[in-house]
């Protein structure tokens, strides 16, 4: 009989080595309160053990799912059926990270949960993958859309602009100049936006050439200081080389920094800072565009560069989704963060 029993526990112990070596495990009581972590989990939680011993997975919720979405896991493990499912979670230092979740409900003899062990599997890289593809579906969906529409548009645009400019010529009354300039306005806004439907519907192929980076930006920061003081802005430049040269198409490159800039000055209604740096970092050139502003919410943030999504007033989305393909067309990246 204890031969059998040593068996028994050298092949649990071989079970448990081969899950710690594979997959993320933990098990907690009956109420979800944790008793067992693996060395996995405390790796990618980023919390140490002791500081999730005597404590539910409350600490890792990172408010993506909704308390229905638990309600039905604790409905599924506490009538003893095993439950599957995808979770993101939040890790100690405030990082996002996806995990495949089984959880196992071990039966007394009642018929009652008495333990739970819970099997994951970082899926992090897939989501964010999936999350690409998601967002090169809706890029090529714009595409098309605006393929079809931006030509339709741009003639009548050009039409109503070229009469109420002739109409201008002639108008002496000081209040019908002012609505024909709001016409004008209003369809220059328009045609903005017919333009930027053409870089998504049409992207010209990067023209890149050798430049300095650093008188880039200085122009683009110098072409918005009249706005930022008028909002009562501080644009600050920071840059530990005087030259940086790059690869890239000067003008595309502008029209990112523009709408950046633009963005932070916009963010700070009551005025603030925008830190504007320029650095190598392993042998990459990084710019970040930091402003002091009111921020984004995380629910929203992963929205950002999406089509027609927008936390301005009169926005499209449209700027950034741009801005995004410029950077791309240079081989490059953009993270937008927020706190």
């Amino acid at each position: 009989m204890s031969k059998r029993l040593e068996a028994s526990d050298t092949h649990l112990h071989d079970i448990q080595a081969a899950l710690d070596e594979s997959s993320i495990v933990a098990i907690t009581d009956p109420k979800g309160i944790i008793t067992y972590v693996n060395d996995k989990f405390v790796e990618i939680s980023k919390y140490e053990e002791y500081e999730l011993m005597g404590k539910n997975h409350n600490i890792l919720n990172s408010g993506y799912h909704s308390p229905e979405f638990f309600h039905q896991l604790w409905k599924t493990i506490g009538s003893g059926e095993i439950w599957k499912g995808e979770i993101r979670n939040k890790a100690k230092d405030g990082s996002y990270y996806w995990v495949h979740t089984t959880i196992v409900p071990f039966m007394n003899a009642n018929g009652k949960p008495y333990q739970y062990l819970a099997i994951r599997n970082d899926i992090t890289e897939r989501k964010k993958t999936e999350e690409v593809l998601h967002q090169q579906d809706k890029l090529a969906a714009v595409g098309q859309l605006a393929a079809g529409v931006a030509h339709e548009i741009r003639n009548p645009l050009t039409t109503m602009k070229g009469y109420t400019e002739f109409l201008q010529l002639d108008e002496t009354n000081e209040e019908r100049q002012e609505y024909l300039s709001i016409i004008l306005d209003e369809i220059d806004r328009v045609n903005n936006i017919v333009e930027d439907f053409m870089v998504l519907a049409k992207p010209k192929a990067a023209e890149l050439e050798e430049r300095d980076i650093i008188p880039i930006i200085k122009n683009v920061i110098s072409f918005l200081e009249f706005e930022a003081r008028k909002r009562d802005v501080k644009i600050r430049f920071e840059y530990e080389r005087d030259i940086i040269q790059i690869e890239c198409d000067e003008n595309r490159l502008k029209q990112v920094f523009l709408n950046f800039i633009k963005n932070g000055i916009e963010a700070m209604p009551d005025g603030g800072d925008i830190t504007v740096r320029a650095a190598i970092i392993n042998n990459q050139v990084q710019i970040a565009i930091q402003d002091t502003g009111v921020g984004i919410p995380q629910e929203k943030l992963k929205n950002i560069g999406e089509p027609f999504f927008t936390t301005k007033k009169n926005g499209n989305g449209l700027g950034l989704m741009v801005s995004f393909k410029i950077i791309e067309s240079h081989n490059g990246k953009v993270f937008i963060e927020s706190h």
